[in-house]
């Protein structure tokens, strides 16, 4: 298995990813599909300098991805990270994928000088993944609202 970042060349790998995101899903119904990027979007992702997203691979296959993005809460303080999604694929869970790229986030998180990285997890698996690779729940925990303008 090899881990990389994902970079300005890899439109096809993320447009695949979306098409494939319903087997890199814990709760995805059968038969449900995104559909892929367009040329445009992918490009102004993959160079969005907030966005990290790794890929796992076997070969020319993506076992898995997680993508965060490095955000500043507040003007003179350090950056942190927003882990937003990890996905492994069906047949490679519980191989350590999952942990692989939790551990390759958290080594760039060490070279880059960013101490935090939070997450919501929405499931008791995704919390028990996340409290075994080292998250715990903070003391105080936020209430999390979200807001859609049209």
């Amino acid at each position: 298995m090899h881990i990389r970042l994902l970079g300005r060349d890899d439109a096809a790998t993320l447009r695949q990813l979306t098409v494939d995101d319903a087997d890199f899903d814990l709760e995805a119904k059968p038969g449900s599909t995104r559909a892929p990027l367009d040329a445009e979007r992918a490009l102004e992702y993959l160079t969005d300098p907030t966005v990290l997203h790794w890929v796992a691979e076997e070969g020319d296959r993506v076992l898995g991805h997680l993508h965060c993005q490095l955000v500043r809460k507040h003007a003179g303080q350090p950056r942190e990270l927003l882990l937003y999604e990890i996905g492994v694929r069906s047949r490679a869970r519980r191989c350590g994928v999952g942990r692989a790229l939790t551990d390759t986030m958290c080594a760039w998180m060490a070279t880059h000088g960013v101490a935090d990285v939070w997450v919501l997890a929405d499931n008791p698996g995704a919390t028990a993944f996340y409290e075994a690779c080292g998250f715990e729940e903070p003391a105080d925990v936020p209430v999390y609202l979200t807001r859609s303008v049209p």
